[in-house]
């Protein structure tokens, strides 16, 4: 018995070539665009080989150092209360390893935002809100609940800058330094 075959006339070959068009336009964007194309996440692993503060890194990339700005903290700038000891606090956890950068999208300076992983698993930046050397940065990161309660934890056992009974957050410090009335940094 012989099978028959519906007749490739012109309307079939426009859906083969729509078709091949789709998947064509679909594989250009995932070249082109990959962490769109795989979801909002780009992962690259690099050596840490700078320290700018305790929320600022640079992270060799493609043979030259990335700025990455750690997403979800806002640790004190370095004139203020803990600033030093924030980049210092950083710099021991990460400073010539190499780390792994879940890089989420960019700032206005164009710095990446990312979580950094750290060679024993742990999240550089998580580590550094349980030790008291970072906020949590709610208005950027108002769903990041592990990073609230670390937090609070680290303010109930009174860790780093949760020491001092008011400390003056970073975006405030900002502020204060822009309009002139900043107090500076003791430590």
């Amino acid at each position: 018995m012989h099978e028959s075959f519906p007749s490739c006339g012109l309307s079939g070959r426009l859906r083969v070539l729509t078709g091949s068009f789709v998947v064509l336009a679909a594989f250009s964007f995932c070249l082109l665009f990959p962490a769109e194309a795989q979801g909002k996440e780009r992962l690259f692993r690099g050596l840490v080989v700078g320290v700018s503060d305790g929320d600022t890194i640079k992270v060799m990339r493609d043979g030259a150092p990335q700025t990455v700005r750690l997403n979800f903290i806002d640790c004190p700038e370095k004139k203020q209360d803990f600033g030093q000891v924030a980049r210092s606090c950083t710099a021991t956890l990460c400073f010539k390893r190499t780390v792994l950068v879940k890089e989420s999208g960019r700032d206005r300076y164009n710095r990446s935002l990312a979580e950094v992983v750290l060679p024993d698993r742990r999240v550089l930046n998580l580590e550094l809100v349980k030790r008291g050397y970072a906020w949590w940065y709610e208005q950027y990161a108002p769903k990041a609940v592990e990073y609230k309660l670390a937090q609070a934890k680290a303010r109930d056992g009174r860790k780093g800058l949760w020491q001092q009974s008011r400390p003056l957050p970073p975006w405030q410090f900002r502020k204060e330094a822009r309009q002139g009335s900043v107090r500076l940094a003791q430590r």
